[in-house]
């Protein structure tokens, strides 16, 4: 897993940055899940070990998530009506050896409104519906405690795009033509205060901000319309009636090989307050290109408005070959600044995935942090993958102060059924 896997993760997960790699916590976690085309199903045991406490005479308060479980559904319609619908639902136990032990159920269900404006533009109003639940359990708990909470709030979100594109004809080598596709978005998002200071508190679930904020975009995509290999023009047919030319089904692909998109926001609840003169957001930028067959590249950088200065810039390069292999080369920096929370880092990351035979695959990677002049990590892992289920398992060394510490993990998908692992 790169440094960029690694941070989105525990950003989703826990609303925080990556931890660092001489974190004395370590994490052991056992996984199972199942996908369906519309729905998605996700249980997990997460015990962390605190090192600073395990030889102490402190009492651990350590939260542990046994289990969490999640169920989820994809945006979809709703019968024949105009109305689609999506669901985002928790279940999690946080318990700990000395520390407080509660019981969290989270239901988040939000439905949509599209419909058409004009011919090229679309208006999505929606309303989500949130119900949090928790039953603190704990044995000396006298009846006189609390033992139940609840907190329901909405949120409205109103999301204005249009698409605009024009066809350019080519005809050179095996491109026929390129579409340029220009989309310009607009969202506003509305989440209104909630007390919520006498509920419990764990993580980002907990505290639900109120916001009042607009967001806007604007996304150019270039895809290519080329010609399947040992396609000709002699294989077209052509249409005797108009006497037009029209490519055989299956003859022709399509693929967007350039993409990029620029992203600010204006915080309105800040704009309002009056000891507040920074309600804009960092520019977003992000561009990614795919030329071939054998290279890809994702670039995003962060620009301050008020300093002037990039907060960070990272990219990430992808080359494979027909037979399987593939290094993905990663460079991120990041700096500190007021207006986000982000932490200082700067690392290049590596990672080597050989084919050995049509089932074996053999990986390794590498990652080096340049303001510590440190090694964070170097992994040898192994994939196995059979007919019916895989293996994919990994050794991974992540030094703390200055000593080695080695954790193994590993995962088994049973294909149609579900994956687990440690």
């Amino acid at each position: 897993m790169s440094w960029a896997d690694s941070k989105e993760y525990f950003d989703k997960e826990f609303n925080r940055d990556l931890d660092d790699f001489n974190d004395p916590i370590r994490t052991n976690r056992l996984n199972l899940n199942k996908i369906w085309p519309r729905y998605s199903f996700n249980a997990q045991l997460r015990y962390d070990l605190d090192s600073t406490i395990r030889n102490s005479h402190l009492p651990d308060e350590t939260l542990q998530q046994l289990p969490l479980i999640e169920f989820d559904a994809v945006k979809q319609r709703i019968s024949t009506s105009p109305f689609f619908y999506n669901l985002n639902s928790e279940y999690v136990y946080y318990w700990s050896v000395d520390g407080q032990r509660t019981q969290r159920m989270d239901l988040f269900p939000r439905l949509y409104l599209p419909f058409q404006l004009k011919p090229f533009i679309t208006l999505e109003p929606s309303v989500g519906l949130r119900g949090t639940f928790w039953r603190v359990d704990k044995e000396e708990y006298g009846p006189e405690d609390r033992k139940y909470y609840d907190r329901e709030l909405f949120d409205t979100r109103l999301d204005l795009f249009s698409e605009l594109y024009s066809v350019y004809n080519i005809k050179r080598s095996s491109i026929e033509s390129i579409k340029h596709t220009i989309r310009p978005r607009i969202v506003h998002e509305f989440i209104p205060e909630v007390g919520q200071d006498d509920l419990p508190n764990f993580d980002s679930v907990d505290r639900i901000d109120n916001q009042n904020l607009l967001t806007y975009s604007l996304t150019n995509t270039l895809t290519s319309k080329t010609l399947k290999e040992g396609t000709f023009e002699i294989d077209r047919r052509i249409d005797e009636t108009r006497q037009t030319v029209i490519d055989s089904p299956g003859d022709t692909n399509y693929s967007d090989f350039l993409r990029f998109k620029l992203e600010q926001s204006y915080d309105i609840k800040e704009a309002t307050q009056t000891d507040s003169d920074t309600p804009f957001s960092p520019i977003f930028a992000e561009l990614d290109i795919f030329p071939g067959k054998y290279f890809s590249a994702d670039i995003d950088a962060l620009w301050s408005v008020y300093d002037w200065k990039f907060l960070s810039h990272n990219i990430a390069a992808i080359f494979w070959d027909l037979r399987g292999d593939r290094l993905v080369v990663e460079y991120r920096f990041t700096t500190d600044s007021d207006e986000i929370d982000l932490n200082q880092a700067e690392s290049i990351f590596g990672d080597l995935r050989v084919k050995v035979t049509d089932r074996l695959f053999l990986s390794a990677n590498y990652e080096y942090n340049f303001l510590g002049n440190t090694r964070v990590q170097t992994g040898l892992g192994l994939f196995y993958k059979a007919q019916c289920w895989s293996f994919d398992g990994r050794i991974v060394d992540r030094p703390s102060f200055g000593s080695t510490n080695i954790s193994y993990e590993f995962t088994i998908n049973l294909f149609g059924l579900g994956e687990f692992g440690i």
